[in-house]
């Protein structure tokens, strides 16, 4: 009796298999559950390539991919918050992805995902004031070269006002920066 309930207990457990289901195609052909890997592929295929050299400023930033946001796999891999611009790359190593996030206005962000959909970095850009205030003008640009090389440029203009017409008198100073960045080997966004 001993030995017929071990049987029994061994074919039981060496019946159980691990791993994804299968399901019925409804013609006899067994097929495997879709998993988040080939969701994440299916998700970056539903966006549009960029076209590059990309340039944007804050004054007009950015022209957005026309999406259904309504489709499962939009709203499931979307970042939260965002509006997808467009793909910046895709190849086996590495998906870079432009989407912006509203702030005062807006800001461009790249997003660089490991070929599984893992967020391996991210960098938010034209983060500075844009814009004019009292004897102040902040402009600023982003780039991405065809090299995948990211650049911002802001310029700032400090002058002075003649308070009574608000006519520019004389400008004091300008400054601009300008900083560039690439994406590494592993994944992540440093400046060059």
């Amino acid at each position: 009796m001993k030995k017929i309930l071990i049987l029994i207990t061994i074919v039981a457990f060496s019946s159980c298999k691990s791993g994804p289901k299968k399901y019925d195609d409804n013609k006899g052909n067994d097929l495997v559950q879709v998993n988040d890997e080939n969701e994440f592929k299916k998700y970056i295929s539903l966006i549009p390539l960029l076209e590059l050299p990309y340039v944007t400023s804050c004054e007009n930033c950015c022209n957005h991919s026309e999406l259904d946001d309504n489709d499962p796999l939009i709203r499931k891999f979307k970042p939260e918050g965002s509006s997808i611009v467009g793909l910046i790359q895709k190849n086996d190593e590495r998906i870079v992805l432009l989407v912006t996030y509203p702030a005062d206005q807006l800001v461009p962000s790249v997003k660089v995902y490991d070929p599984n959909g893992r967020l391996s970095d991210e960098m938010n850009f034209m983060t500075n004031l844009c814009g004019e205030d009292f004897e102040f003008l902040n402009r600023s640009q982003f780039i991405i070269s065809k090299d995948l090389t990211f650049q911002t440029f802001d310029t700032a203009y400090y002058f002075k006002l003649d308070t009574a017409s608000l006519e520019i008198i004389d400008t004091i100073s300008t400054e601009i920066t300008i900083k560039a960045f690439c994406i590494d080997g592993s994944g992540k966004l440093i400046e060059k």
